[in-house]
């Protein structure tokens, strides 16, 4: 993918995700399937940007901001979850799987002690579920007991 990368999430970046996320189509495919208040946006943005367990990445295919990718730590555990969306019109030319492939090589190497990431999709969310088998990423063995209406994807850190 030439000129794809990742950019940290930056304050300045709040307003465009923002409404990135409260977007139709973003908000129909999400976990939660709510619209976020700007209020609860901010103080989410302020925290993920001082959050040593969260890291949010912009993707950016050129100069354009395309969408984000995120990865949280889960409490008590070597493994992170995934979170990822890209913008409807740059769907279906593989840059989620590059965000996601990409994201996920980024934090490995970033949480070396990292040994598992899981990605929760939602049941409905078929291009999202093509797109994390795409980037290598298996069917969790109990894939469908942990969150309701999700099936859950699962990646190891092979190094």
């Amino acid at each position: 993918m030439p000129d794809f990368h990742l950019e940290l999430l930056r304050l300045s970046d709040a307003r465009m995700v923002f409404e990135w996320r409260n977007k139709p189509e973003i908000v129909r495919l999400s976990s939660s399937q709510k619209i976020v208040l700007w209020e609860e946006h901010e103080a989410w943005i302020k925290n993920s940007i001082n959050n040593p367990g969260r890291q949010v990445y912009i993707m950016y295919s050129g100069n354009t901001a395309v969408g984000q990718v995120r990865f949280e730590r889960i409490e008590a555990s070597k493994n992170a979850a995934i979170s990822v969306y890209l913008l409807h019109e740059y769907t279906g030319m593989g840059l989620g799987v590059a965000g996601i492939k990409l994201g996920v090589q980024t934090i490995f190497s970033l949480w070396n002690d990292l040994s598992e990431i899981y990605a929760f999709v939602r049941e409905d969310n078929i291009p999202s579920q093509k797109a994390f088998h795409k980037s290598g990423f298996k069917p969790a063995e109990n894939n469908r007991n942990e969150v309701e209406d999700h099936v859950i994807y699962t990646i190891k850190n092979e190094r």
